[in-house]
């Protein structure tokens, strides 16, 4: 395509733009809404992913031992789980030591010192070699085969409950975003069906002639994209004012946890990603229309 034509179209794009932007707002704001739930989303997701990646989830296997073991039974599983193959280190918590460190947790120590006896056990941490949670299930099973073993714990449970919980919402995330792309695409095929009808006279006399299909439909095309992209800048605004506005409670409730944690905000590769998608779906959503039109006019 020339360059003359290129000025043209983009010409007649921004005519066609500025007389139908006050009837195209509503639909402009209803794209804009669409695309603010799944990028809303996203970016709340891309924060606890954050918050996630920082907790370290090294597993640790913590086994607790039976009331009556004594010292020679501890030396001796000392031995037996340092020559362990799946073992990396140990590291032994005697009772008096977990007591203490649990009696000047704030409200316990009143509690501690009403007790009789100490009733915590004798412990070992064991850091494995093998952080696959497939090894670490299997070391965790052979150290529950030891003599004098009452409970053995996986410390980092949690943290894969917690990655599992994530991919779902992952999945989630993309297929609501996946649903509602579809709803944008059929806003902006509406709105370029209405548009080419509203113009359907003038399409005709171009055609008489001699205007081609391509010179004649390309702006609607454009205009399409530029449906998508002003969308998706609106909707950029929405999310940034709404998770601007979260932060503030969010930020009071993180200072209660010693956290500074807060949903991100829209960066600069965020905006550039979601206006290609916008302006990509915009495109694709008119050229649907421009080729269904076609089909009917040249349908015998």
């Amino acid at each position: 395509m020339r360059m003359s034509q290129l000025r043209q179209t983009f010409a007649l794009m921004i005519k066609r733009f500025t007389e139908t932007v006050f009837t195209s707002l509503p639909n402009v704001l209803v794209i804009a809404v669409i695309f603010s739930l799944p990028f809303g989303a996203y970016l709340i997701f891309e924060s606890f992913q954050l918050l996630y990646d920082k907790v370290s989830v090294e597993p640790q296997i913590s086994l607790f031992m039976a009331m009556d073991t004594n010292k020679n039974d501890l030396s001796h599983i000392e031995a037996r789980l340092k020559v362990m193959p799946g073992v990396r280190t140990v590291q032994f918590v005697p009772r008096e030591k977990a007591l203490q460190e649990l009696s000047q947790i704030e409200g316990i120590g009143d509690v501690i010192d009403d007790l009789s006896a100490n009733p915590l056990p004798d412990a070992f941490i064991i850091y494995p070699k093998n952080n696959s949670p497939a090894a670490v299930e299997k070391l965790a099973t052979e150290i529950k085969s030891l003599p004098k073993a009452d409970y053995v714990q996986l410390d980092s449970s949690w943290a894969k409950r917690l990655s599992v919980l994530l991919t779902l919402v992952r999945t989630a995330v993309v297929v609501c975003a996946v649903l509602l792309s579809f709803a944008v695409i059929a806003v902006i095929f509406n709105t370029t069906r209405l548009q080419i009808l509203t113009r359907r006279k003038e399409i005709e006399v171009a055609q008489l002639i001699g205007a081609t299909n391509a010179f004649i439909f390309r702006p609607f095309l454009y205009l399409g994209a530029v449906y998508g992209a002003i969308g998706s800048l609106i909707s950029c605004a929405i999310v940034y004012v709404i998770l601007l506005f979260l932060n503030r409670p969010l930020s009071e409730l993180a200072q209660l946890y010693n956290s500074n944690f807060q949903f991100s905000l829209p960066s600069l590769p965020d905006l550039l990603i979601l206006v290609a998608i916008a302006s990509f779906l915009g495109f694709l959503a008119a050229f649907l229309s421009v080729s269904k039109y076609l089909h009917s006019v040249h349908k015998p």
